[in-house]
């Protein structure tokens, strides 16, 4: 397990964030979802988590299976696939049978390694690898603060 600072910022989580998507100017969605407080199904229900290798360590995975463009989720500095807006996203997906991708880089959540070896540019190649691995087919990439750098990076690679 990593160590890191939980909550560098606040000590409060979000209770709430806005999801909105869109895909080849088509817009999906953009209300507010609860992430503390979801009636029904919701929050029982989650992608396995599993391991994947990468030169850092082992990294932390949650897929979720479902029709495309696969969401892929790139956390923030410090952050990892468990928070907010991650979970908010995953909800979104699996309420309209979206396939969804989420890691945590090394050193961070769940993922092996220490977070103060963790560099933006380890942290992009792990994204890279993930992407590699586990997407075929259309995606749209959604970063939160420094996942939106790394976001920007991976679409820059893989066209």
């Amino acid at each position: 397990m990593a160590s890191h600072p939980r909550n560098i910022c606040s000590p409060r989580r979000e209770t709430a964030v806005t999801v909105c998507l869109g895909h080849a100017g088509v817009k999906y969605c953009c209300r507010r979802v609860d992430v503390a407080n979801r009636p029904g199904k919701r929050r029982d229900v989650q992608p396995d988590l599993f391991m994947i290798d990468s030169p850092g360590g082992r990294l932390a995975v949650r897929k979720r299976e479902g029709r495309g463009p696969t969401l892929v989720f790139l956390p923030g500095y410090a952050s990892d696939m468990e928070g907010a807006k991650a979970v908010a996203l995953d909800a979104f997906a699996e309420e309209r049978g979206l396939a969804m991708l989420r890691f945590d880089y090394s050193g961070t959540g769940a993922s092996e390694g220490r977070f103060e070896a963790g560099t933006l540019e380890c942290w992009t190649n792990e994204a890279l690898l993930v992407f590699d691995r586990l997407t075929e087919g259309p995606t749209v990439l959604v970063g939160s603060s420094m996942g939106g750098w790394i976001a920007l990076h991976l679409a820059l690679r893989r066209p």
